[in-house]
This record gives structure tokens, sequence and C-alpha cells, in this order.
């Protein structure tokens, strides 16, 4: 389960995370609309249609291991590799 804070450090930053691993499973947004999608769809395991891959890899950062993790390791990976052609 995902929670997510308002950061209290930085004003305009959001701070998701897994309270069972903080330290491996966090990541750090700037939109709460942001992070409210990568909550759904890592919660769902739904794989992003976007080409951003700061927000896959957002998703990478807190998605549980297993084979979600790998898909979008693998996404992340195809789209970085195709944006250096």
């Amino acid at each position: 389960m995902l929670k997510l804070h308002k950061s209290k450090n930085k004003e305009d930053e959001w701070i998701l995370y897994n309270p069972n691993n903080f330290n491996n499973q966090h990541t750090h947004v700037t939109h709460l609309r942001i992070a409210l999608k990568i909550k759904y769809l890592v919660t769902h395991k739904i794989l992003p249609t976007t080409k951003n891959l700061r927000f896959i890899e957002s998703c990478i950062r807190v998605a549980d291991k297993g084979d979600y993790k790998k898909q979008l390791k693998t996404l992340y990976c195809n789209l970085k590799n195709n944006s250096n052609i």
C-alpha cells in the first residue's frame, strides 16, 4: 500500500512511498496529480502510456519486486535506447 505525504522541506513537493520500505521505495514528485497517477498505476499494476522517462523511473522506484517492476524497467530501457537514435 503506497502512501502520499506533502514534503516538510519543500512546499511544492510530494513524497510517494511504501511505508514498509521507505528507504528503497520512495520518490519525490512536484505535482499532486502526478503523484496520484503514479500511485494508481503502481497499485493496479498498469503500465504507463507516457514516454516521460522521469515518470516511469518514479513508478519503478515505488513498485514492489516482481513481474510488474521488470516490465517497467524494460519499458524504461526501450524508451531510453530509442531516444538516443
